[in-house]
């Protein structure tokens, strides 16, 4: 009994030994997807166990396939064209296919191998940011309720310079982009992307903002041929004209934060642009993105954004006309009355009825805007403007009630549809008198400077402000312009974010909005010596 005894604790060891060296067997057989499965089990809280690696049945693998495959219709975006061979820009839905995106992500993490102290550099910081991917990745995936509800499980953190970018307790929605070729939509793809939604530093527009981008490596089998590394090492610039492309088609602003002066290069050479007056830290696609087929593919962005600069007092309004030494390009005078329904106590559906050039019948010219928001103290949108006629315009500014007659009261949400009467509730009115100017140092581009003067019933004197309408392949340079123009006539001014709710956050606030904005100070002049 003794000897069997010391026989039987003998052989436990043994025993333990041999299941864990037929556990290591298995998984090497296996090789790295295995591997992969086996970290995913460990991700999701489970034990490795000998069953977590085995062969996938033909209704597994079938499921897979499917997990890979993206979704119809929603998935793929746009297709682009890629060293002559067509590529298509789909959107991964990271909450349920993050799976397929942590295996391609910790493949490559360990790619792309070469010798040299640059090489092992670059090759350090490729694997830091396949981390972060894959940390995000696993946050979103398995710990939802860890993060903010609503944002895709992803807390964003506020990081220096982008308090002008993030609201709303700084959510963010993260969505996952892959560039693939068209014949294998379901495998790796060439480059992918992580970016955020977020709102832009000018006006109303929406941010596409690239928080990750990382491109493919080569496969061993094809590592040295040099078609192939071609064609892998410019997917990441690929992609992101795509984006761009993309970004476009959805009234949004690519946008990128490079956190080093190699990357503000390579990024600059794919059309970025960075404004320290817009921006100090963000860079925004300012070129041309590559879309097939489309005659505007060869120009600049057609997005227009509105720059406007609240002056501090009636000095800096003169020192400024001073320095255009020639008669204004024209002149105008304009009326802006705000309504609301008298039910709508919160002021969510706001209505402006502008009248232009007032001074001549015979040029004048009205339109109507609609002004949204959630609820008392959220940020107002602003709609398209527009065009009404003159007379009814102008009646409604003098008799309210002369909206029951017109049609277009039930379009901006004043009526109720089929509603006869309407009460309606005049929140407030300005008259603005206009002088445009070329803007200096882009006349050639037709860019026009409009100097304002906003006069409100209950302030004495005028605000006043300078704007301009600039497409966003020139808001870099125009906000440089601006600045120099400052600079030199000894001019304080702050810039507004929202250029198209100037008039409205003025008529609200009784011109507080204006007396409330924190103005630079004067660059100091170097005293000269006279002796």
């Amino acid at each position: 009994p003794v000897g069997a005894a010391l026989a039987a604790a003998g052989a436990l060891p043994l025993a333990r030994a041999a299941r864990r060296s037929s556990r290591r067997g298995a998984a090497d057989l296996v090789g790295p997807a295995g591997r992969r499965r086996e970290r995913q089990d460990r991700l999701r809280g489970g034990r490795w166990a000998s069953t977590a690696v085995r062969e996938l049945s033909k209704e597994e693998q079938d499921e897979d396939v499917s997990k890979a495959t993206p979704p119809s219709g929603s998935g793929r975006i746009l297709e682009v064209q890629h060293e002559g061979k067509t590529c298509v820009l789909l959107e991964w839905k990271a909450e349920k296919q993050f799976e397929t995106i942590d295996a391609w992500l910790e493949e490559w993490k360990y790619g792309g191998e070469g010798g040299g102290a640059g090489a092992k550099e670059a090759k350090f910081w490729r694997q830091r940011t396949l981390m972060a991917m894959q940390q995000k990745l696993q946050k979103l995936a398995f710990d939802p309720d860890g993060g903010r509800r609503g944002d895709g499980g992803v807390e964003i953190q506020l990081r220096r310079g982008e308090d002008v970018l993030v609201s709303g307790g700084g959510q963010a929605k993260l969505r996952v982009f892959g560039l693939h070729p068209e014949e294998d939509l379901s495998g790796p793809p060439l480059a992918v992307a992580f970016a955020l939604e977020r709102p832009f530093a000018l006006s109303s527009f929406g941010a596409f903002h690239i928080e990750q981008l990382v491109k493919r490596p080569p496969s061993r089998s094809t590592e040295g041929e040099a078609p192939v590394e071609s064609f892998l090492q410019k997917a990441g610039a690929a992609l992101v004209n795509a984006l761009a492309a993309y970004a476009v088609k959805e009234d949004k602003v690519l946008t990128v934060e490079p956190q080093s002066k190699a990357l503000e290069g390579y990024f600059g050479k794919l059309g970025f642009r960075n404004s320290e007056a817009i921006d100090k830290f963000v860079w925004f696609m300012a070129g041309a993105p590559a879309v097939p087929g489309e005659p505007s593919s060869d120009g600049p962005i057609s997005t227009t954004v509105g720059l406007r600069y609240v002056l501090a007092s009636e000095q800096d309004y003169d020192r400024l006309l001073i320095a255009f030494k020639r008669a204004p390009l024209w002149l105008a005078r304009s009326e802006e009355a705000f309504f609301t329904a008298r039910a709508d106590t919160a002021a969510k559906n706001v209505v402006s009825v502008r009248v232009a050039r007032i001074e001549t019948l015979a040029l004048a010219k009205a339109c109507v805007r609609r002004y949204q928001r959630a609820g008392t103290g959220g940020d107002y949108t602003a709609g398209v403007p527009l065009d009404i006629e003159v007379n009814g315009a102008m009646s409604v500014m003098r008799t309210p009630v002369a909206m029951d007659m017109l049609d277009w009261a039930e379009t901006v949400g004043l009526r109720n549809a089929g509603e006869e009467h309407g009460q309606y509730l005049v929140l407030g009115r300005c008259t603005v008198a206009q002088r445009a100017f070329p803007m200096p140092g882009l006349t050639k581009y037709g860019i026009e400077l409009v100097v304002d003067a906003c006069e409100l019933p209950l302030k004495s004197d005028p605000v006043y402000s300078i704007s301009a309408e600039v497409p966003l392949s020139l808001a870099a340079n125009a906000a440089e312009c601006i600045r120099l123009l400052f600079e030199t006539m000894r001019v304080r001014a702050a810039l507004q974010r929202n250029s198209r709710l100037w008039s409205l956050e003025l008529v609200l606030t009784d011109g507080l909005a204006a007396l409330t904005m924190e103005m630079p100070p004067l660059v100091e002049e170097e005293d000269e010596d006279i002796f």
